[in-house]
């Protein structure tokens, strides 16, 4: 399932091909909750949809047709140059950080245009009904019956398309906008999907294109559209710079392929970022997940959200967004309990128990720490909440341990005869590896071998059997080894993909690589973050700088440096106060006590 916790839009241009054509490029832009997709050819046209789950519909510029598309890097805009046959013109667009808006401008230096936008239905089973409220035009749709993703319903969606233009005239109808003799234009989309029937969202949708175009000083009858875009555009680019232009690798070791690995990492980190992915790739790798039954998928989904509170301290997010989950998820979870002769308990699990006890593992610890959290905040939620903390505590000590099987490997199944066989091509009972490290595997040393060994026994069996690609096994190998320390080994999966880069995504191969790089784990309770630098990197990577990865505890490494002599340099940046304990490769260095928003510098020498 696609990776994302907050309720957001995802608005998608797409360009029509002709019907002898086909698209020979992508190109993406994004403000972490829109994005904006567009292709190299065809006809402009503008598709919104929603987390990917349903889309509302399409705006498209009928009579023009692309004559080249690029992205601006610097600013986070797709421009697009078309031509009507009768005058050439430009669109620049952005998802604005700022505002959460998209935002368009149609301009022409030469000969006035004379362009229909046109909105329509997109495909699907909604009923959708436009409508001309003065200078907007209304969007009303609803589904035949509730869309459900994760704890929240949708019933429809609503959006209000605004635009302004110059000395051109402009004629609205319930579902186009006709413009003629226009120089410039510029349109404003705001759209939201329907949580509930009453209360319609038009109004404050309204509200909200009307600030914007206060904010850019155009007036809704005539304006200087270009000026009224440049004013919309600073605002977004006050985050979009913040954000794109603070992450780096660079790997000067002087071989090609590390330069080709540190470039890999900046485009698709790029990549998520403009398309609004962001957190999936600052979180440990959920596309290495195997299929899931619907409780699972829950558990996972709940530890996922609450990661997400890790990397950002939102308090209200925890208390809104990841409790409602935890409680809901848990009264499912308890049903799936059965009690053993010994005091324990059995997970009623049909594939691979031990992910699934992993997966409680994780999902129980952080519904405590979650409780806690909340109470601690003085919350009424997390005091009502407290009661189950005795229960949780009492389900996490009496679930089966980890095991190592005959074949001195992490043990497969837990329950019942260990099995003998080892020829896998996937490694999902490691999941305390691949997601958040888990110390029970991490701190003992018996276990931590017997998962080298599983690594190592599941690549043999990939080798003999020609498995290749970035598939789901290799995910999980590739995480787990980082996590273990085993960095050659990651980087020897890598380098062995580099056929497949093309294919992968942000959230595939950026979590190996920050893995090698930066591990980090944070207390709440304890307001206390454990940070590994370079845990796992490999004997190639003797020289490198990053910068601009976030870090568990509401931390940002805004700067690190390390040689071949083995001397590094870290700068770092907290949200709040908070004790760090710093580890270089594995070593323990020191415990530092950052201050909020106060940048700290840290220098090591190599230790022999």
């Amino acid at each position: 399932m696609k990776k994302a916790y907050l309720l957001i839009l995802s608005l998608i241009i797409t360009l029509s091909a002709f019907a002898e054509s086909t698209a020979d490029a992508t190109i993406t832009c994004g403000n972490g909750l829109l994005s904006v997709e567009a292709t190299r050819s065809g006809k402009p046209s503008i598709t919104i949809g929603y987390k990917n789950i349903f889309k509302s519909m399409n705006i498209s510029l009928p009579d023009a047709h692309i004559e080249d598309i690029q992205e601006n890097e610097e600013t986070g805009e797709i421009l697009i140059t078309a031509n009507t046959g009768k005058s050439r013109f430009t669109e620049k667009v952005i998802a604005s950080r700022k505002d959460d808006a998209i935002i368009i401008l149609i301009n022409t230096e030469s000969v006035p245009f004379t362009q229909k936008i046109k909105l329509s239905k997109s495909n699907n089973s909604a009923r959708t009904n436009f409508g001309n409220n003065g200078n907007n035009i209304e969007v009303h749709s609803s589904f035949p019956k509730p869309i459900t993703d994760d704890e929240q319903q949708y019933y429809g969606y609503e959006s209000v398309v605004s635009i302004v233009t110059d000395n051109g005239k402009e004629n609205i109808t319930a579902d186009e906008i006709a413009l003629n003799k226009c120089s410039q234009a510029m349109i404003i989309i705001s759209s939201k999907p329907m949580t509930t029937l009453v209360n319609p969202l038009t109004k404050e949708l309204a509200q909200s294109n009307d600030a914007l175009l206060s904010l850019s000083n155009a007036d809704k009858k005539k304006a200087d559209c270009v000026s009224a875009y440049n004013t919309l555009l600073q605002r977004h680019m006050e985050k979009y710079t913040a954000v794109c232009k603070s992450v780096s690798l660079t790997l000067n070791t002087g071989a090609a392929i590390d330069e080709d690995i540190a470039n890999l990492y900046n485009n698709l980190y790029f990549k998520s970022i403009r398309s609004g992915e962001t957190l999936s790739i600052e979180t440990d790798n959920f596309t290495a997940l195997p299929k899931l039954s619907n409780l699972v998928k829950s558990q996972i989904r709940a530890s996922f959200l609450f990661d997400n509170y890790l990397y950002t301290l939102d308090n209200d997010f925890l208390e809104k967004k990841v409790l409602p989950l935890m409680l809901s998820t848990y009264e499912e979870f308890e049903k799936t309990l059965k009690a053993t002769d010994d005091f324990g308990f059995y997970i009623i699990g049909k594939d691979d128990p031990t992910f699934e006890v992993s997966v409680a593992i994780f999902f129980l610890r952080d519904f405590v720490t979650t409780c806690n959290i909340l109470a601690q905040q003085g919350s009424e939620a997390g005091f009502a909440q407290q009661e189950k903390v005795p229960r949780l505590q009492e389900i996490l000590a009496k679930l089966p341990p980890y095991k190592i099987d005959i074949n001195e490997e992490f043990r497969r199944h837990l329950y019942g005869e260990s099995a003998n066989e080892n020829k896998y091509t996937d490694v999902p009972q490691l999941y305390g590896l691949f997601y958040r490290n888990d110390p029970i595997i991490t701190r003992n040393y018996d276990i931590r071998e017997a998962c080298k060994t599983t690594i190592q026994s599941c690549m043999n069996y990939r080798a003999s059997t020609g498995v290749k690609g970035i598939d789901q096994g290799f995910l999980q190998l590739a995480l787990s080894s980082a996590a273990l320390g085993e960095g050659n080994t990651s980087y020897k999966l890598i380098t062995e993909a580099r056929s497949h880069w093309n294919k992968a995504s942000g959230q595939e191969l950026v979590p190996i690589i920050k893995k090698m790089l930066v591990q980090s784990y944070y207390s709440p309770e304890t307001n206390r973050c454990y940070l590994n630098i370079l845990p796992a990197i490999p004997d190639q990577w003797n020289k490198g700088e990053l910068a601009g990865m976030a870090i568990r505890g509401g931390i940002t490494m805004t700067e690190l440096k390390w040689n071949q002599e083995g001397d590094v340099t870290a700068t770092m940046q907290s949200k709040t106060d908070i004790s760090l304990d710093v580890f270089i490769r594995g070593q323990f260095v020191k415990t530092v006590n950052l201050t909020a928003e106060t940048p700290f510098s840290l220098h090591a020498k190599k230790r022999d």
